[in-house]
């Protein structure tokens, strides 16, 4: 059609910092006991606490671009294994690429930040989650349609994996009905890459496009009308 050839931009980049701290802070969250520590300090409980390491453990990236691959350098940095499940062919110096049934068999977090396309939808399944260890954790940070949420709920509840950290829903705002609420092995935020920080990256994209399109130089970040993202 006559607009086919008219790029689309998008602010790529402008979400990976933000959302790579987000998930190192869930990954903590979890291995740290954050939730039995503020509930002993809340109990005035004098409690000992195991405190496990990040060192050592595998995150598995569903999905690997920009904000997989910020995520994976902070994950380097704490002496983690990083493998990744991702469309294209190219390789990444932080991760290893890996079967989609490896990534869940072996991961110690799965990390889904799959955008929302035909092909991606639910594509976190009921199998790939009974794939997971017992100990392991589930986050989520790119579309919520890319996770068979039903699914997760009944691995929350029958404690077949440990956890899991969201960001995104498969209906938002989240319906007060959803049992995702009160499930204590869940930590929940609505988007976090909202804030000072964020608004920043976003306006130092957007510049980036509009410069380029004054003086005639090409896109850096656009869509891809066939993949949809």
């Amino acid at each position: 059609d006559a607009g086919g050839n008219v790029p689309i931009t998008n602010l790529r980049g402008a979400f990976s910092s933000t959302l790579a701290e987000w998930t190192m802070t869930a990954m903590l969250y979890f291995n740290k006991q954050l939730p039995r520590v503020v509930g002993n300090q809340k109990t005035t409980t004098w409690d000992s606490v195991a405190m496990n390491e990040l060192r050592g453990r595998t995150v598995g990236f569903v999905g690997f671009g920009s904000i997989a691959e910020a995520t994976a350098k902070l994950c380097r940095a704490f002496g983690m294994r990083s493998l990744a499940v991702r469309r294209t062919t190219v390789r990444s110096a932080f991760a290893q690429t890996v079967s989609v049934e490896q990534l869940f068999a072996e991961s110690d977090f799965v990390v889904c930040s799959l955008p929302a396309t035909s092909d991606t939808y639910n594509f976190c399944s009921a199998t790939l989650f009974s794939t997971m260890k017992s100990s392991a954790v589930f986050v989520s940070i790119g579309r919520g349609s890319a996770v068979d949420e039903d699914a997760l709920i009944e691995a929350l509840q029958e404690k077949r994996i440990a956890g899991a950290a969201l960001d995104v829903f498969a209906i938002e705002p989240l319906p007060k009905s959803s049992p995702l609420w009160s499930l204590e092995n869940v930590l929940l935020t609505r988007h976090s890459p909202k804030g000072c920080a964020f608004q920043q990256n976003a306006e130092q994209v957007f510049k980036k496009h509009l410069d380029n399109f004054k003086s005639g130089q090409p896109f850096t970040k656009t869509v891809d009308r066939n993949s949809g993202y």
